[in-house]
């Protein structure tokens, strides 16, 4: 069987193609104004037998392609427990928001937490302070793992923090 997942976040779409539980395909994409030419786009010249959505854009791309959908917990236990069997915590950043989740030792899920009230914690928070001191994704990582100490700040909007 071959099953394709997309995740249709608020900046990038992402596809992942299982051919009999095997990943054979890993596509992304930078979102724009129209997410169903992205999803379209990464599709295109994809086989499979079953599509499932998840993300912000799971129902426009449901009604519009017939997938089914699964909240975006369900597809953050299920892909780490599928990536990391043994995981049981996931930190999920996107561009709109922040995920905790715990799973429990068969990977059900116990609990988890959301921030999705502004962009305080996430992904485009991360993007904007990268931009602010003139590095790129890579390099902000490596400089925040190369530092000797920890410094809280914000934990408000992402404008005030810049």
């Amino acid at each position: 069987m071959r099953a394709a997942g997309i995740d249709i976040g608020s900046t990038t779409v992402k596809l992942a193609v299982l051919q009999d539980g095997r990943l054979v395909t890993s596509k992304k994409s930078e979102n724009s104004f129209d997410p169903l030419a992205v999803c379209r786009e990464l599709l295109a010249d994809e086989s499979y037998d079953v599509l499932v959505t998840t993300g912000y854009g799971r129902h426009l791309f449901s009604h519009s392609f017939g997938a089914r959908v699964v909240s975006e917990i369900k597809a953050i236990a299920v892909g780490a427990r599928w990536l990391h069997p043994a995981c049981r915590t996931v930190i999920d950043i996107g561009g709109q928001d922040s995920k905790a989740v715990s799973l429990d030792s068969r990977g059900r899920l116990l609990r988890f937490e959301m921030n999705d009230k502004c962009a305080a914690g996430t992904g485009r928070f991360v993007e904007v302070i990268a931009m602010a001191l003139a590095c790129g994704l890579t390099e902000f990582g490596a400089l925040a793992q190369s530092a000797e100490k920890g410094y809280t700040i914000s934990s408000t909007c992402t404008v005030f923090a810049e």
